[in-house]
């Protein structure tokens, strides 16, 4: 029997992370990989991220999903650095474009959070999946 999944997502650092939540809260599975900086470089250009995160996000949800008999039931995705209208970082999109085109294929609720309100402890991408879970669970309860 298929169980439901929570996918999330988080390209706003320099680690692109993908996690999967059971319905109950349990981590299934985690994939991350480090961004790439060059030997000498103190750090990488919006660009170069948005690249790498790019380039890592369908391994890394491929290797969450593998030998999984699931149903994605929501996906939570880091959205934007900053809760204001305008906040906007390039390294964002990697992640909110793979987020959303799932979402629609799969016709399930998309939560986009701030990334610095969803991390306090733990897995930055498991904490950023249980508070999007949480609230995709509190609007279904609600509609």
């Amino acid at each position: 029997m298929s169980q439901k999944v929570y996918l999330g997502i988080d390209t706003s650092c320099y680690t692109t992370s993908v996690a999967l939540l059971a319905e109950d809260g349990s981590l299934l599975a985690e994939a991350r990989q480090i961004l790439s900086v060059k030997p000498g470089r103190c750090g990488l250009q919006q660009s170069e991220m948005v690249f790498q995160h790019t380039r890592n996000l369908p391994r890394l949800v491929e290797e969450v999903f593998a030998d999984k008999d699931c149903t994605l039931a929501a996906i939570g995705v880091s959205g934007y650095p900053r809760p204001l209208a305008d906040s906007y970082m390039p390294a964002f999109l990697a992640g909110m474009s793979v987020a959303r085109s799932l979402a629609a294929a799969y016709k399930v609720p998309l939560e986009a959070v701030r990334r610095r309100s969803a991390f306090c402890c733990c897995t930055p991408v498991v904490v950023l999946l249980i508070c999007c879970c949480a609230n995709v669970v509190r609007t279904a309860a609600t509609t």
